[in-house]
């Protein structure tokens, strides 16, 4: 099946952190059930069930999707910002930590070059 994933970052005033949504269709718009997303996310550890990816309307598009639960992100981004002496900005430490999730990352030459011009202004 070749699918179509498109992913969006929107802030939650409730949780005060940034929150992953992506919404997964075949190429002819229709949207995959929450099973076959799941076999194709990576596996985190054995004892992972995913129960922290929920699905609700998107909050600016109003289009069901996925998102990441936010429920935790708080405060495991603040023990991820302790554990570097960089300078990391909150969003890409927070983009770090999630985009494996879904099966991308950052390239660890575009972090240290985004975060050098950080540390020149």
């Amino acid at each position: 099946i070749r699918v179509q994933w498109n992913f969006s970052i929107v802030y939650s005033d409730t949780y005060g952190v940034p929150v992953l949504y992506f919404r997964v269709q075949t190429l002819d718009g229709s949207p995959c059930e929450r099973s076959k997303v799941l076999e194709w996310l990576p596996k985190q550890s054995i004892d992972d069930s995913w129960d922290f990816i929920s699905q609700e309307e998107h909050p600016t598009n109003g289009l069901p999707s996925y998102f990441l639960h936010p429920c935790q992100t708080s405060s495991r981004l603040k023990e991820l910002l302790l554990s570097t002496s960089q300078n990391a900005s909150i969003l890409w430490a927070w983009m770090s930590m999630i985009f494996p999730t879904v099966n991308h990352s950052i390239p660890p030459s575009f972090y240290k070059d985004i975060l050098s011009k950080l540390d020149d202004l």
